[in-house]
């Protein structure tokens, strides 16, 4: 380099090749010196780095920084390179190679446990910088990781490393909280969520199950095996025939808010496994434990929907279900509404829970609501008013510029048919509670948007914050900013139009969804069509909007002729409501 400019000498190419070619996807090279082991080490990202793109964090070492740097199997890296007979970007062509420390994972908390939601986990983790600190002897990985259930956001972690028995680098389970190494005193068998990061590059998630370290060495549940101690805090776990060496140190919990046992470990193939203690109970407590946290959503209301019944508990506790009238509700959680007319139908359903010889029993008395005439719920014509024009609902009340807050105010003004309502960038309309329940609906509208604005919503429908439908003239970035449907759960679910409206002009906008299958309409023009569309409105108290949403910009422009069917109309119905020429 030149001193005095910081660019690279003329002369001299691109340098030495560690690792790469035939645009292999990986990158993000990082190398750190470690005086304990001696050993330069390279990490290196593996796959492509969006949610669904299985990037995860490789290591290599070498005693010259300049290499040659080779995995554990002894694969120097610099052969490391895409197969040039297949598509760019060939995952499977490097997926062997590399020590493994970390993908996608999700110690998943189970029925019974402390804390809330899914639990813990990290989606795509990559791009990684390394440190170590002289004055402590400790070292760090910082990356950026997305996260379970919650599409591209992203945020910075740091988890501290160890050395293994053979030198290599072990990566902490739990996000650096302050802990320090050093020798383990405590028992350290017993029940552990137990996780194996593969070689795989793949969007799937290793989720965890239940291991026990038992006392006489052996290893039981979901993996088997044994295990022994090695030194003050060393770990040697024989899995399926895998040996793994690694380290046992303590680290922070989220869900309950406190430190637990960890062990991480790497066998020689480059495959990296953790494992979090679990507190230890007996099978009683499991069971209690269970039953005391086994609830249903939507018990106490009208059931409209199938149900998510839950077959595991903590600790690989099991729970099965019985219906006592599986006409209405099964087993299985699926529900059959009675016709129109007939009447709301009763069902308990009963869970047994078990953990060795432990059982319990805990009931539900369910009510499944008489399926709807079908037809238009609401149609907000504006003429003036906010009023549902069919008298079924309530009217519609003004919001400020999110669909929580107070103020704002609508205008009226010339409209496709009669008056619209006039959206002033910083107001919207709350629709009646639970205008949507169910998995059948649809919905139309006009719209004359004077502004577009990314993520921006016309129709705004959730069940709570992790659970919505979202109509938006333009949409986000990945679908190329189109006008799209937009639905959040679980895993974000995208039905773009692939073609984006005007403003200052007229559009109809439509939607139909049916158990699962999704239609999107432009002018009366099917532009999407798809399955798997996510069950949003499974109860009879949703929130519903239009132009606000919790988090974006509000609507400008004009809106008329609102109307939301209780079934999935027909695309003739769609394009005779789109047929008006404003």
């Amino acid at each position: 380099m030149d001193e005095t400019t910081g660019r690279p000498l003329p002369g001299q190419g691109y340098g030495k090749l560690l690792m790469g070619g035939n645009h292999a996807p990986l990158e993000g090279g990082y190398v750190l010196y470690h005086p304990q082991s001696k050993f330069y080490y390279l990490f290196v990202s593996f796959g492509g780095l969006g949610a669904a793109s299985g990037y995860n964090m490789r290591v290599a070492r070498s005693r010259q920084p300049d290499g040659p740097y080779l995995d554990s199997e002894g694969t120097d890296m610099v052969s490391v390179k895409a197969d040039p007979t297949k598509p760019l970007f060939d995952d499977r062509s490097i997926e062997p190679y590399g020590v493994k420390l970390m993908g996608n994972f999700l110690f998943e908390r189970k029925l019974g446990e402390a804390g809330t939601g899914m639990g813990t986990g990290y989606v795509s983790p990559g791009h990684n910088s390394a440190y170590y600190d002289p004055a402590t002897g400790r070292q760090f990985l910082i990356f950026h990781t997305r996260f379970p259930g919650q599409g591209e956001g992203h945020q910075i972690r740091v988890h501290q490393m160890f050395l293994n028995d053979e030198g290599w680098p072990v990566v902490a389970p739990s996000r650096y909280a302050g802990e320090t190494i050093g020798a383990i005193r405590e028992e350290v068998g017993g029940a552990y969520k137990y996780i194996n990061h593969g070689k795989a590059i793949s969007a799937l998630i290793n989720t965890s199950k239940p291991i026990r370290l038992e006392r006489d060495g052996s290893i039981s549940g979901t993996a088997r095996g044994n295990w022994k101690r090695t030194g003050s805090n060393g770990i040697v776990l024989t899995i399926d025939g895998q040996s793994y060496s690694g380290v046992l140190a303590r680290g922070w919990e989220p869900q309950s808010g406190s430190y637990v046992l960890t062990f991480s470990a790497l066998s020689k193939a480059g495959v990296a496994i953790w494992g979090r203690k679990m507190p230890d109970k007996t099978g009683a407590q499991v069971v209690a434990d269970v039953k005391r946290a086994l609830d249903l959503e939507n018990t106490g209301n009208s059931i409209i929907t199938n149900l998510t019944l839950p077959t595991e508990g903590t600790q690989g506790s099991r729970i099965t279900w019985t219906s006592s009238n599986p006409r209405v509700i099964s087993a299985a959680g699926v529900v059959t509404r009675p016709q129109a007319g007939a009447g709301n139908a009763e069902a308990v359903l009963t869970a047994t829970i078990t953990h060795g010889v432990a059982t319990a029993t805990k009931t539900f008395r369910l009510t499944v609501k008489e399926k709807s005439p079908g037809g238009l719920v609401a149609h907000y014509a504006f003429e003036g008013n906010l009023n549902d024009s069919i008298g079924r609902l309530g009217i519609g009340k003004v919001t400020g510029n999110r669909i929580d807050r107070s103020g704002g105010a609508i205008r009226f003004a010339r409209g496709v048919r009669g008056e619209a309502a006039l959206f002033d960038g910083s107001s919207g309309i709350v629709l009646p509670q639970g205008l949507i329940a169910g998995e059948e609906y649809s919905v139309a509208l006009w719209v004359k948007p004077a502004q577009l604005t990314d993520f921006t919503t016309v129709f705004f429908g959730a069940r709570d914050r992790d659970n919505w439908v979202t109509l938006m003239p333009r949409g986000h970035g990945v679908s190329n900013h189109d006008t799209m449907l937009w639905a959040g759960r679980a895993t974000f679910f995208d039905a773009s139009a692939g073609m984006k409206i005007a403003s200052g002009e007229w559009t109809h906008l439509a939607f139909t969804v049916q158990n699962g299958s999704i239609a999107v309409y432009v002018n009366g023009k099917q532009r999407f069509k798809g399955t798997g569309f996510p069950g949003v409105f499974t109860t009879t108290t949703g929130t519903f909007g239009l132009g606000v949403n919790w988090w974006d910009a509000p609507y400008k422009g004009l809106m008329d002729e609102v109307r939301v069917y209780e079934s999935a109309i027909t695309a003739e119905e769609i394009a005779a409501l789109s047929r008006h020429t404003p």
